[in-house]
């Protein structure tokens, strides 16, 4: 059993064969190359990135850790004299939430 197959002919070749029908130009190794055109970087930044951004100099412009403050804390816990100021404490926490709302 034989199948014939067709298109292998000169003729088979045109438009829509997948076949290339202009003729090829050669090249100039000689010549310097073309600069390709090169496009601008361009970033765009998001809310939330900005917040990270704006949060993360804060942090680094916040004053480091104080030993001496830690340790006077330490013992007034141990001792039992530290007081707690509930309402300072929660009056801080809204004003962190609303800097973080950037309200």
């Amino acid at each position: 059993m034989t199948n014939k197959i067709e298109g292998l002919t000169p003729h088979a070749v045109g438009p829509g064969s997948g076949r290339r029908t202009e003729p090829v130009r050669a090249v100039d190794a000689s010549a310097p190359p073309k600069k390709a055109i090169a496009a601008e970087d361009q970033v765009t930044l998001t809310g939330a990135s900005r917040q990270l951004q704006h949060l993360s100099e804060a942090v680094a412009a916040a004053p480091d850790v104080s030993t001496r403050r830690v340790e006077a804390l330490r013992a007034l816990i141990e001792k039992g004299h530290y007081e707690v100021d509930a309402r300072r404490i929660a009056d801080r926490l809204i004003d962190f939430e609303r800097e973080l709302a950037g309200r």
